[in-house]
């Protein structure tokens, strides 16, 4: 899972759900790449989050050649991910599958389409209200935890794992 280094509350919720998601599939090989960013707070536009992309890639072919997918925290970073692995030679599923979490349109029109993980945010917003309002009105919904599922949009950036590390001649052709 690609993140930044400027970790967030939320950033830091979605990575320890994702790690105990992918355990209780028995993934246990799970690690969270966080490309340093130096001393300068990112901005987080889409050409930010895309160099994010761009430099976990960086970091899991240098040291993590056994890496068969890429989760990302959004679907701009996955953007930047699959640009990465495409100057790298690195075949986009057959070698690594690359998965985003939005759902944004602009996904299904790249090639290969983006799989993603669409947070439905029109259900989060009505349950919001409904607390708040609960909450104001009947002094209700305080503390209680609301869980929203999520929705997997499967396109043409994942496929089934491959079996052998990266090659090491994965270096970024001009």
């Amino acid at each position: 899972m690609a993140d930044c280094d400027r970790t967030t509350f939320s950033r830091r919720s979605k990575a320890d759900g994702f790690k105990a998601a992918a355990s209780a599939f028995g993934l246990d090989d799970v690690h969270i790449v966080t490309p340093n960013e130096g001393d300068t707070a990112p901005q987080f536009s889409g050409r930010e989050l895309a160099q994010l992309g761009r430099k976990a890639v960086e970091l899991v072919v240098e040291e993590r050649r056994q890496t068969t997918a890429l989760v990302t925290f959004n679907d701009m970073t996955a953007f930047g991910a699959i640009e990465a692995l495409r100057a790298r030679r690195i075949a986009v599923p057959a070698e690594v599958s690359v998965v985003g979490v939005d759902g944004i349109s602009f996904g299904e029109l790249l090639t290969p389409s983006i799989t993603s993980i669409l947070r439905p945010l029109d259900e989060s917003a009505r349950m919001a209200v409904k607390c708040v309002a609960e909450q104001l009105l009947e002094g209700r919904c305080g503390g209680r935890s609301v869980i929203i599922e999520p929705h997997l949009i499967a396109r043409e950036s994942s496929s089934s794992p491959r079996a052998a590390p990266l090659p090491l001649s994965a270096q970024v052709q001009p």
